[in-house]
């Protein structure tokens, strides 16, 4: 990336866009471009040794530039209002650009581009810009044409779109504004007893695993206290629950429920059970496995794991088998739960947090679902052997 971005500075192909999934290390690479480009770094020893030391121009551009590095996510949670954006952007970087260059920009200097421009005339200095989460607000504020429209103006430099002076400062006042808001209203004394409820609630969920106790007892009181004391008003409690979280764990439940109540999980086991009969002990194991796999994407793990233990100790009675391989292969394949956001509930509040598609779940859950696949069926029978 850092080669081929050294290749095309100073030209029409300069202007890239690295486009990838989420949590695919975009932002990691928008900061290793900044780490080298900048003159505020002194980042040589972190890139000697790798690939690109051995470039020719490495040293050419090896924290030689200004560079900006802005993230539009923080200025979007920053300013509070997607209207400001791109005044706020303007007037932050404005106001660091005055900083450094105070004999170059006087105050008259009032949009960012002039600003640019008067650096690169009476310094010499050139700029490199890096643009990080910058589809934010085309994602988020899709139904809003007037912001789209005034932000990809400012990102191509459109003069008769610049933020004026005037926009800027409504822009640092909203900011200012959501600061105030976005502070904490807690005393001292509350943040003090808020740490202490939290502490007490997680050394209580630990006990409840330990003791076989439901372990959401702990999180319900700590959450009732939090509330009772005042800390938190009821409608702030209820705002922290994600509504994909609530409405797929409450789906799943009835799910599995079903499946007891009307003998299919009977069912299940007993199709499974003809269908690997006259089969190889591995194979029937690994059948298995990949069984409770693939239905715990869609049914608790639980249900996966009361529907087949039983079956495999079925299986090994009638054949003489161990049983401890193939109780392991219906408690490992129902925990093998990557696929799917529904497939466990730590699945589902992953994927609300991190704003994934259940494409982009199954990619990334589908690596680690073959490697631990791969584990279990060659360290299980050698340290299990079911014959």
């Amino acid at each position: 990336m850092i080669a081929y971005t050294n290749r095309v500075l100073g030209t029409m192909e300069g202007y890239i866009c690295n486009s990838r999934p989420r949590r695919f290390g975009k932002s990691i690479t928008a900061n290793m471009l900044t780490a080298y480009y900048s003159k505020g770094c002194d980042s040589e020893s972190m890139f000697t040794g790798l690939e690109i030391s051995k470039s020719a121009d490495f040293k050419k551009h090896l924290n030689k530039y200004d560079v900006i590095h802005i993230d539009v996510q923080w200025f979007l949670t920053n300013c509070g209002d997607a209207a400001h954006v791109a005044a706020y952007i303007a007037s932050s970087v404005l106001a660091e650009l005055r900083e450094i260059y105070p004999a170059v920009l006087p105050e008259n200097v009032a949009t960012l581009p002039n600003a640019l421009s008067q650096v690169k005339e009476k310094t010499g200095q050139k700029f490199i810009i890096i643009i990080d989460e910058w589809d934010v607000l085309i994602r988020d504020e899709a139904a809003n044409a007037k912001v789209q429209e005034d932000y990809i103006n400012f990102l191509r430099g459109d003069y008769g779109n610049i933020p004026t002076q005037a926009d800027q400062e409504k822009a640092d006042a909203a900011a200012a504004a959501n600061r105030q808001k976005r502070a904490s209203k807690l005393t001292a004394g509350q943040e003090e007893f808020t740490i202490a409820v939290f502490a007490l609630t997680v050394v209580g969920i630990i006990v409840c695993a330990l003791t076989k106790v439901s372990t959401w007892y702990p999180s319900l009181i700590g959450a009732m206290v939090l509330v009772l004391s005042g800390v938190l008003t009821d409608k702030e409690a209820i705002g922290a629950m994600g509504n994909p979280v609530i409405f797929i764990t409450v789906g799943t439940l009835p799910l599995a429920t079903a499946l007891k109540t009307t003998g299919a999980d009977v069912l299940l086991a007993d199709g499974f059970n003809s269908l690997t009969n006259g089969m190889s002990p591995i194979l029937i194991m690994i059948c298995m496995y990949l069984v409770c796999m693939i239905l715990t994407q869609f049914i608790t793990n639980s249900a996966v794991t009361n529907a087949f233990k039983t079956l495999a100790a079925l299986i090994c009675v009638q054949n003489g088998y161990d049983a401890t391989a193939l109780m392991l292969a219906t408690t490992e394949g129902a925990g093998n739960c990557y696929l799917a956001p529904m497939a466990a509930p730590a699945m589902t509040m992953g994927s609300e947090a991190g704003g994934y598609s259940m494409k982009d779940h199954f990619k990334m859950g589908l690596p680690l679902a073959i490697a631990r696949f791969i584990i279990f069926c060659i360290y299980i029978p050698l340290v299990f052997p079911l014959v």
